[in-house]
């Protein structure tokens, strides 16, 4: 019996065909003699590009194949790879076809044009001195957050304290909840309401947070939290940095959803990253996480503010329908405008499965659809969100991966092994979530010899990369949670590395 029946569900091209949009083409290649005639990729494809063959394979079993006309249909999500039991099938993202899609009517006003009224309160264009938790709180300032909720917690309570009095200044509110899951709940209602807003945690707190995260995703609340990492588990050492937030910060919910999470460097960075991060849970109404760490949020540096229009900030999109026609999650829409408290909108916010309506539900198909768009919003748009940066890779035999403060380490290890003679090179992400998966893929098609990632942990980005290296082998340079690895230590475990 087929499990979903495709024109009961949906049909991707009537969702995707609304509004403006990249998508890539994914060309699906099939190991005939390994199928088994399971028929799982035809039926989870959410797009019913796959059929079965007429002919059989040397085993007398028939196996997928493209339906004719639906050579563009396939958007490379992987769902028939992944279900598949025999590994008879590998996708690959081709190249990328311009669709139509509906993202409500967001706008992407400029700072100057968003507030006028208010300019002079921002921090003014050209070159400050801060450190990277002030930057942070700026950056928040900048793009339109306009509440705060927080519960004191080390290494990150310079934002709290520099909120306290900067949003009071900006006709925005402060509050220190009594723990931080009041205070994630908190940012989530105010959000609700139609207000820009944010909270600052680090290890123990955000571990608090993670239910929430999956409420704010079910919702489709936009929100952001700031993870200053620090050295774990559980207290750890409170003053020095970690980085071993970074698969919670994905998968630290239960259940099926996506985030944005990104990997600030340097205070220049704390402050862009904010902005991004809150452009980006507004656009695609998500929780988005700013993964900073102690040294990142303590360390001074310039910070540069572009002039007023030319920062773009995004405002969520809102409906353009009369309230009575308003439904809070149209599936129409792979980001439903999303209606405020208090407008005459019905805003019905469930947590539980459920329907377009927002009424909770037990239906097998609108828990596939919900649950389906929720992570297409974001896995479909990952090569528009995604960041990373390339250092020294033109002609590189091994590439570092490695992130956040640490990159400041390899960055000058690299150098040295480059004058010894080593082609080494750094892929540092600057998004953990979406992961740039497809740059690791094209470093091992390329033909690097090894990939090698440099972290403050036992192995967290380390099983990220394995994911996309094809192959290639992946080693591990962990060092001790509370510090960073000095550039000698990192050439001296890379030339281990090298030779073997």
């Amino acid at each position: 019996m087929a499990l979903v029946q495709q024109d009961e569900v949906w049909s991707m091209r009537r969702l995707v065909n609304l509004h403006k949009m990249k998508r890539p083409i994914g060309k699906i290649i099939v190991n005939i003699d390994l199928c088994k005639d399971c028929r799982f990729c035809i039926e989870f494809c959410p797009n019913g590009v796959l059929e079965e063959s007429k002919d059989v394979n040397s085993k007398g079993y028939h196996y997928p194949v493209v339906k004719p006309g639906k050579e563009l249909d396939c958007v490379a999500c992987k769902m028939c790879e992944k279900v598949c039991p025999d590994f008879a099938i590998t996708v690959v993202s081709e190249e990328y076809i311009t669709y139509d899609k509906y993202y409500g009517v967001s706008s992407m006003p400029t700072v100057a044009e968003l507030y006028k009224k208010d300019l002079d309160k921002l921090l003014r264009p050209g070159i400050h001195f801060l450190d990277g938790n002030t930057a942070v709180a700026e950056g928040a300032i900048t793009a339109g957050c306009r509440f705060y909720a927080g519960y004191p917690i080390t290494p990150s309570n310079e934002i709290a304290e520099y909120m306290s009095y900067r949003l009071p200044q900006v006709g925005g509110k402060f509050i220190q909840m009594e723990d931080e899951i009041g205070s994630i709940m908190a940012v989530l209602g105010a959000s609700a309401a139609g207000v820009k807003s944010m909270t600052a945690t680090s290890g123990p707190g955000f571990s608090l947070m993670q239910e929430e995260i999956g409420l704010g995703s079910m919702l489709e609340i936009p929100a952001l939290i700031v993870d200053v990492m620090r050295a774990g588990p559980s207290t750890g050492i409170p003053t020095l940095l970690g980085q071993g937030d970074i698969l919670q910060a994905k998968y630290g919910s239960h259940g099926d959803y996506e985030i944005v999470a990104y990997l600030p460097a340097n205070p220049q960075e704390a402050f862009d990253f904010t902005i991004k991060a809150i452009n980006m849970a507004e656009k695609y109404r998500v929780v988005a996480i700013v993964l900073s760490d102690q040294l990142v949020g303590h360390m001074y540096g310039k910070v540069r503010v572009p002039e007023f229009d030319e920062i773009e900030i995004v405002e969520r999109p809102k409906p353009t329908v009369p309230p009575d026609q308003y439904l809070p999650y149209d599936s129409r829409y792979l980001v439903p405008p999303m209606a405020i408290a208090g407008t005459g909108y019905r805003a019905n916010n469930e947590s539980l499965t459920h329907t377009d309506k927002g009424y909770p539900t037990t239906d097998r198909d609108a828990s596939f659809r919900l649950v389906m768009r929720l992570v297409r919003k974001i896995r479909e748009n990952e090569k528009e969100i995604a960041e990373w940066e390339e250092y020294m890779l033109d002609d590189a035999e091994y590439v570092i991966v490695s992130y956040g403060s640490t990159s400041g380490s390899v960055r000058r290890a690299i150098k040295v092994l480059r004058a010894q003679g080593y082609r080494v090179g750094m892929l540092r992400p600057k998004t953990a979530w979406p992961f740039p998966g497809w740059v690791v893929e094209n470093l091992a098609s390329r033909g690097v010899q090894k990939f090698v990632t440099v972290e403050v942990n036992m192995g967290k980005m380390y099983h990220v990369v394995r994911e996309f290296s094809r192959g290639v082998p992946v080693e591990h340079v962990p060092y001790a949670p509370g510090y960073i690895p000095d550039p000698d230590y990192v050439i001296n475990n890379v030339r281990k590395v090298i030779e073997g």
